[in-house]
């Protein structure tokens, strides 16, 4: 449940910080996380625009 947490809040407010380092690592580690949902939360969440 704390990874599904941190996966939020990463995809709510690093953007909104124009993405630092910091936050870029945490959602690296999150892609890599055990739980499969985090895992795809995670990925779902994008640091740039297409």
């Amino acid at each position: 449940m704390t990874g599904l947490l941190a996966a939020q809040l990463v995809a709510s407010t690093a953007g909104s910080l124009d993405w630092p380092e910091e936050w870029r690592s945490l959602l690296r580690l999150l892609r890599r996380h055990s739980d499969p949902d985090v895992r795809q939360r995670a990925h779902r969440t994008m640091t740039a625009s297409e």
